[in-house]
């Protein structure tokens, strides 16, 4: 568990708030997801590699890297004691966290892996093969392939991204037993959004309704309403139940590229050079985030902040309630492709290859206007 020779730390920068830079991946990063318990990240890149990063500490370490795909390493998911990376290689590889071994390599995607998502001992996967395919996690018990790929999703005529799972209840997360209510759902760029019942593999509903790619999903935190984000800018809630569409949520003026869920809000962020926040029961736009100069790739919230990250290389920090830009964290040299706040740091992994680490502290001190706002509140 060595540190990483390619590091610079500098955390006087105060300036750019930049604590950390790593290099660790010969080209691009594609991808970053953050383990639950917010001890692990993993990075994903074009070099085709995985790499592991311990970030409890103080620096930052990087664990081990991860190598066995055949092309670019496109999403990855952690599932207790794993990691899981899809690729452009049309496979899905998991690896143990401990031994860093290869356990398991999923096979039958015709296509460039474009998300993962697990629950439970169940994994999901879509592809640029027009499907989106169930397998069960419990790969130690079985050895053909048929028997941990579970399902697959086929209707769709263009390549799925998007996934979401709505299990009946914890019962069905055994990685095979399929309750009839266990739902799955999946975004395309044929411009539908598919509802499938997860143990018949059928479509119980086809929504239609965007002129763009769907690009995004998000249910509610009742999970009745279904939230899509499309390439032609609109965000459109549905029922999930009967799959009719409730309302057409409009005010983005180009592509929506992500959307996040937090308890009763929903955060988008569109090619448009914006981000939002809406409430999700009436569909109201309640606040902009604006200032960037390209289109805003990535959004996450945490503890009262919006976060984005850009293609005009700065990633920010904005108070969710008033829209204000508190921070602008400058040093990438290329578009940011994902973030991760945790803690007082802000992750950030772009196409210039780096992972960067800035500090999120010192909001209130930076502004003595937000600390009477803050009293005034209390």
């Amino acid at each position: 568990m060595g540190l990483d020779s390619s590091k610079d730390i500098n955390p006087n920068a105060a300036r750019g708030y930049i604590l950390e830079k790593f290099t660790r991946h010969k080209g691009g990063a594609n991808c970053m997801v953050m383990e639950p318990e917010k001890y692990l990240m993993a990075t994903g890149g074009e070099d085709k590699s995985v790499v592991l990063w311990r970030i409890n500490t103080t620096p930052t370490q990087s664990k081990a890297t991860l190598k066995g795909h055949s092309d670019y390493v496109s999403c990855l998911a952690f599932h207790e004691k794993f990691v899981l990376s899809g690729s452009a290689d049309c496979t899905i590889r998991k690896w143990c966290l401990t031994t860093h071994e290869c356990l398991f390599v999923f096979e039958g995607h015709a296509g460039r892996i474009n998300k993962i998502l697990c629950a439970g001992d169940f994994m999901f996967s879509s592809s640029v093969d027009h499907t989106a395919r169930a397998w069960t996690l419990i790969t130690q018990k079985y050895e053909a392939m048929e028997d941990v790929c579970l399902k697959i999703f086929e209707g769709h005529s263009k390549a799925v991204y998007p996934l979401i799972f709505i299990p009946d209840d914890e019962s069905s997360l055994d990685g095979k037993t399929m309750s009839e209510k266990d739902l799955f759902i999946t975004g395309s760029s044929d411009k539908t959004t598919r509802i499938w019942s997860l143990k018949t593999g059928k479509a119980l509903h086809v929504l239609k309704g965007h002129k763009g790619t769907v690009n995004a999903l998000v249910v509610d935190p009742e999970g009745k309403m279904l939230f899509s984000g499309g390439g032609d800018g609109v965000i459109c809630c549905w029922s999930i139940a009967t799959g009719e569409c409730i309302r057409q949520m409009t005010g983005h003026e180009s592509a929506i590229l992500g959307l996040i869920g937090h308890n009763k809000m929903l955060y988008s962020c569109s090619t448009d050079k914006t981000a939002r926040a809406w409430i999700m029961e009436f569909g109201e736009c309640i606040k902009v985030y604006r200032d960037h100069q390209h289109s805003v790739t990535c959004i996450k919230y945490l503890d009262g902040y919006v976060y984005t990250g850009c293609a005009d290389t700065y990633s920010r920090m904005f108070k969710a309630k008033t829209g204000e830009c508190k921070r602008v964290f400058k040093g990438h040299t290329k578009a940011i492709v994902q973030l991760e706040p945790v803690y007082d740091k802000l992750y950030t992994v772009s196409v210039d290859g780096t992972l960067r680490v800035w500090d999120t502290t010192g909001i209130l001190e930076d502004d003595p206007a937000e600390i009477d706002k803050e009293l005034n509140s209390a």
